[in-house]
């Protein structure tokens, strides 16, 4: 096997940079996970290079490579003084896999880190996405809060190809003025499959309307709703309304009229964070 040829490296002037730029770039070309088609090939020219990295960035397998080849490589070199005895001896553990995550840092060879303009491929056969839907309550969407859950995901194991399932937990900020249709997408947390790209983890919010003390309170849009009771009496002599707000403060409302169930009044900004960070809605 020439571990050159396979890097498509001069044997003579091959440096270390050029050892590590060409399985960088040869690598991620015939990862099985790249492609749907010619998976065979593709593994085969994959484990070829792995093993030609694995032999030629350590200083001292090359250094028996150049001087015996592979034979004195795989097989061990003569040893001084004693005839018919050999040292050392080579052996690829087939750990492709290994390789490539320890070299690139992670297992994933659709990452948009390795910068090679390569583009995804898109299988119609990959994992389906992962949606979550977390129930908030109103008071959350009004003062923002951490939400963490656990999700069941399938994941691939080291072989590549085997997948298995797994629970992982993660925890979403809920920010102020977030509502139903607020949606969060983590491209890579979803579903992991053989030659495939990772699906993505979705998450959802619900309204949990069971909050008792919130249930004076209605959303509509960046406006809140608040609906008082009082008796006739307090209604007719128009009695000052006294109002705890989401975020815990009060507010005094006088109005100067006689108060009928048509009665709306209007305060303003005193309603839902706006999505944009930018001020709040009406009550």
């Amino acid at each position: 096997m020439d571990y050159y040829k396979i890097l498509e490296l001069d044997p003579v002037t091959a440096s270390h940079e050029e050892i590590t730029g060409s399985f960088r770039r040869l690598a991620l070309k015939y990862h099985p996970m790249k492609s749907s088609t010619n998976l065979s090939t593709n593994q085969k020219e994959f484990s070829k290079v792995c093993e030609a990295y694995d032999v030629l960035s350590n200083s001292d397998r090359k250094s028996v490579y150049d001087k015996y080849g592979e034979n004195g490589l795989k097989n061990g070199i003569p040893k001084k003084k004693e005839y018919g005895k050999t040292i050392g001896g080579y052996c690829f553990e087939g750990n492709c896999f290994q390789i490539f995550t320890e070299f690139f840092g992670q297992s994933n060879p659709f990452t948009d880190n390795f910068d090679t303009g390569a583009s995804a491929f898109t299988d119609p056969a990959a994992p389906k996405n992962i949606e979550v839907v977390l129930p908030c309550t109103i008071y959350e969407f009004y003062n923002g809060s951490l939400k963490t859950f656990t999700y069941t995901r399938d994941e691939l194991m080291p072989d590549g190809r085997t997948q298995q399932k797994i629970e992982d937990q993660l925890t979403v900020e809920v920010k102020p003025g977030f509502d139903t249709d607020t949606v969060l997408t983590y491209d890579t947390k979803g579903n992991q499959a053989y030659a495939c790209k990772n699906s993505a983890l979705v998450v959802k919010f619900a309204l949990d309307n069971q909050a008792v003390d919130e249930n004076r309170y209605r959303r509509k849009g960046d406006d809140l709703i608040y609906l008082h009771t009082m008796t006739l009496e307090e209604a007719l002599l128009s009695r000052p309304i006294c109002l705890k707000t989401l975020d815990g403060r009060s507010i005094n409302v006088n109005l100067d009229e006689m108060i009928t169930p048509q009665t709306v009044h209007v305060i303003s900004g005193e309603g839902m964070p706006k999505k944009s960070g930018q001020g709040k809605g009406d009550l």
